[in-house]
């Protein structure tokens, strides 16, 4: 072989390793990302209990629970079991000292001492929204059949100790009446009759303890 020759075959022959170089990188897709391996962790929810009280609601322990503890303020709320509503009541009316003024030329003066009856629990004082002499009403023949408050009816001087005065007051005949900011309802008698109040010219009238109940509505 001559010289020539080898020269023409050593030339194809590069020519076909650079071609098979070119083709080998132009089939390697280059916008592949590489492949790098994922760790996927498994998040496990803890399920945490509350403590339990004896009743089978989560005590207060749990400030995440949502319910009040045997200990806490709203235990003591009216309703909430366990509350002592009833605790600070007497087992007598009460029936503080009460000085009535002197009647004036203006008219006289009416005076006792409110006390609320919770039946089967004890008494306490009374201290309503407003408490008013009410007009009597009367039936056709001139018996008295029941009594009406209006916003110019006298109202009465109130204290915490449930002592309540009106003074100034016209000679007539009244009622009361109890304004507790929900319902107004008349003081009436053991029979269910209004409690009526007949007041002279000049005269003071001292009516003791008045006891009533709260109306349910």
């Amino acid at each position: 072989m001559s010289l020539k020759s080898l020269r023409k075959i050593l030339q194809i022959g590069s020519y076909l390793i650079v071609h098979i170089v070119v083709i080998t990188a132009c089939s390697y897709p280059t916008n592949q990302a590489p492949q790098i391996p994922v760790t996927v962790q498994s998040i496990q929810n803890e399920t945490v209990s509350s403590p339990e009280s004896s009743n089978g609601y989560p005590s207060g322990d749990n400030e995440n629970a949502g319910y009040p503890g045997n200990n806490s303020e709203a235990s003591t709320l009216p309703g909430y079991p366990g509350s002592n509503l009833y605790e600070n009541l007497l087992e007598e009316p009460p029936n503080p000292d009460i000085e009535l003024p002197a009647a004036s030329e203006e008219g006289g003066v009416i005076g006792g001492v409110l006390v609320r009856e919770v039946v089967g629990y004890g008494f306490e004082p009374l201290i309503p929204a407003s408490l008013m002499l009410a007009d009597v009403l009367l039936t056709t023949d001139g018996r008295p059949a029941f009594v009406r408050s209006g916003s110019n009816s006298p109202k009465a001087e109130l204290y915490p100790t449930g002592i309540f005065i009106f003074q100034n007051i016209p000679p007539g005949e009244y009622g009361l009446m109890v304004d507790v900011g929900y319902t107004i309802f008349p003081i009436n008698n053991d029979d269910g009759t209004p409690l009526l109040i007949k007041l002279e010219p000049g005269g003071v009238i001292d009516m003791g303890q008045v006891i009533t109940e709260l109306p349910n509505s």
